[in-house]
């Protein structure tokens, strides 16, 4: 009979190598494990969408465009839940003070030459009032901001707007072609746009204005001289709209309004619902302070 083992001093010769087989063959499992596991590529991210073309290579603006999300422009959700004000306490009245208070510490603002500070002054201070789509007046451009649904046809895009208080509208930009002068000599609302493809972005130039219309909400005047150009450009599911404005008579410099992002609505149910008839949120704003007696 073998004596028993009593410590490490007692193994035989030939168990050391043994035991250092047995670590070498783990280390050598651990690392083919660690090696598999090294070589095994990450899951790839979703490869972006491709940016449909036409034949001639230029992007298709073709379809509806919406917000990417809940609240991300004018407030507004869309699907089966309704409407959702990005305001305080999810009311109309919290979404437009809110909006109100974003505005005037945006510091994106067109720079106004000093003989006009004082009508600025005054169109802001008594906005609620003055604000001529209070009174059921068109946006106008560029603050009718980015269209909702756009159709390409050969020599044209028409551009349709839907939405806020005051307006359905449909632009018609001529493509390639000079302003109609008698179109501009008419100073609407939207005035005169012709428009042409630079690279991926459509270009649309709009002048013959009338000095009615307001840039936006906080009191930006401007001139019958306006030309407004904007920037239409889809990268994948995606467009992004751009406005500069000039006006000689008013501005320092010209003035780049905030960009906007729509995403493609790939639905073929989508349209475009219809704009409740304006009929002055509130009668009381047809009375400004400084007129009533």
């Amino acid at each position: 009979m073998s004596k028993p083992t009593k410590n490490l001093g007692d193994l035989p010769r030939s168990m050391p190598a043994v035991l250092s087989g047995m670590l070498i063959g783990a280390a050598g499992m651990l690392m083919g494990a660690t090696g598999a596991y090294a070589q095994q590529a990450p899951a790839a991210a979703p490869a972006a969408p491709q940016t449909p073309r036409t034949a001639e290579g230029r992007p298709i603006i073709h379809g509806f465009w919406i917000p990417g999300g809940p609240n991300l422009q004018n407030g507004f959700a869309s699907g089966a839940e309704g409407i959702t004000f990005a305001g305080r306490g999810g009311t109309f009245r919290g979404f437009e003070e809110d909006g109100g208070l974003i505005r005037a510490n945006d510091p994106n603002k067109p720079i106004y030459k000093p003989e006009h500070w004082e009508a600025v002054r005054q169109a802001d201070a008594l906005g609620n009032w003055e604000d001529p789509q209070n009174h059921c007046r068109p946006a106008g451009l560029p603050r009718i901001g980015a269209p909702a649904r756009i159709v390409e046809l050969p020599d044209e895009v028409l551009l349709f707007y839907n939405g806020g208080f005051t307006f359905d509208r449909v632009r018609s930009i001529k493509l390639n072609k000079p302003h109609n002068k008698t179109n501009v000599a008419l100073e609407t609302w939207y005035g005169d746009s012709v428009g042409k493809w630079e690279g991926d972005s459509l270009v649309i130039e709009t002048i013959g204005f009338t000095d009615s219309s307001w840039i936006h909400k906080n009191g930006w005047i401007h001139g019958f001289d306006m030309k407004v150009t904007e920037r239409l450009t889809r990268t994948g599911n995606q467009l992004r709209w751009e406005a500069t404005v000039e006006d000689p008579e008013y501005l320092e410099e010209p003035f780049k309004v905030n960009p906007v992002v729509r995403n493609f609505n790939p639905d073929p149910n989508a349209f475009l619902a219809e704009t409740l008839p304006c009929d002055e949120r509130d009668r009381q704003l047809t009375t400004s302070p400084t007129r009533s007696g």
